[in-house]
């Protein structure tokens, strides 16, 4: 029910009180440009639930983004280290994040590939960058066996030769063609540096 008031005096402005149940709840100003309280309520109350949906939908994106890869370091022997690279694939698609190991000074020697369990996708690739985007292995860590342990010597580039890469700065690892979800793996590269004291 509506209870209205003051019309044709001067500067009236159209009041009306809103009852319910015999007691008032609000007031409505027609004209002035504001809503009534209960509105405004309810447009704060949209805008609340709207970021909480929006976080919501965020939040599986934060969870399962790209699995993961930690990069560890080991003296194994006089000015010989060992960078090994263990990585998980993302629960949904497989993939790999590339990651990058610290600036290292030295010959990359030879890398072995460990596959784990679950196994990744037959036949998957990595390929090892160097700073300036060339794989240091010259694509002979493609094809990993999903079975066993298998080794590699990098193949110099635009030869057919075999041998020790030099390396000044960081090494990347990428994985590709792998799709199993969770898999897991992992890559050992060593690095001989003639210059290292231990």
């Amino acid at each position: 029910m509506y209870n209205c008031c003051g019309r044709g005096q001067p500067g009236w402005s159209y009041r009306c009180r809103i009852v319910c149940n015999h007691s008032a709840i609000a007031q409505v100003t027609a004209g002035s440009g504001r809503p009534p309280l209960f509105l405004k309520g309810l447009e704060d109350m949209k805008k609340l639930l709207g970021m909480i949906l929006i976080l919501l939908l965020m939040l599986p994106a934060c969870v399962l983004a790209g699995g993961s890869c930690a990069v560890t370091y080991d003296s194994v022997a006089t000015n010989m280290q060992a960078i090994t690279w263990t990585w998980t694939g993302d629960a949904t698609n497989g993939s790999v994040p590339a990651t990058a190991c610290d600036s290292i000074d030295g010959y990359v020697i030879m890398a072995i590939t460990n596959p784990g369990t679950p196994a990744p996708t037959n036949d998957y690739d990595i390929a090892l960058n160097d700073a300036d985007g060339i794989d240091v292995m010259g694509g002979k860590l493609a094809d990993r066996d999903t079975a066993g342990s298998e080794q590699a010597i990098p193949l110099l580039a635009d030869t057919a030769h075999y041998g020790n890469r030099w390396v000044s700065g960081t090494l990347t690892m990428a994985i590709t063609n792998q799709s199993v979800a969770s898999a897991e793996g992992a890559l050992t590269v060593y690095v001989f540096n003639p210059e290292i004291r231990r």
